[in-house]
C-alpha cells in the first residue's frame, strides 16, 4: 500500500522502487493492530496481553488517535474513515461510536 515495492535489480540485489499506483497517491493510511499481541504488535509488559475487551480496544485506539492528531495536526482536517476486517467488524463500530461521542475535531465521514 505504500509508495515503494521491493524488486530485484539487474545485479540481483533487492532494492526499493517507486510504486506509482499506491494508496498514498490519493489517501493517508494509518494501520492499527488490536489487541496487543496480534500481527506484529507486542509489549514488554505481560499485563498488556490480559483479556482486552472490545471496549478497552476502542479506548486504546481512541487514545492513540488523540495523540496521533496532537502530533500530526495537519492531517486532522482530512476526511476520516475507520475501516477493519475480520474481527474488526467488532472493533470498528466501537471505535467509531467513541470517536463520534468524544469529539476530537475529526472530519469523520464513515466506517466500513
Amino acid at each position: 500500500h505504500g509508495p515503494f515495492r521491493l524488486q530485484r535489480n539487474d545485479a540481483g540485489k533487492v532494492v526499493p522502487t517507486t510504486y506509482n499506483y499506491s494508496w498514498n497517491q490519493i489517501a493517508n493510511v494509518v494501520y492499527l493492530e488490536m489487541p496487543t499481541g496480534v500481527g506484529f504488535s507486542s509489549s514488554r509488559d505481560p499485563s498488556a496481553y490480559v483479556n482486552i475487551t472490545d471496549e478497552q480496544s476502542a479506548i486504546e485506539s481512541h487514545t492513540f488517535l488523540q495523540r496521533f492528531f496532537e502530533v500530526f495536526s495537519d492531517f486532522k482536517s482530512n476526511p476520516f474513515y475507520v475501516t477493519g476486517e475480520s474481527y474488526g467488524g467488532h472493533y470498528v463500530p466501537n471505535l467509531s461510536e467513541k470517536l463520534l461521542d468524544d469529539d476530537l475535531g475529526l472530519d469523520v465521514k464513515g466506517f466500513l
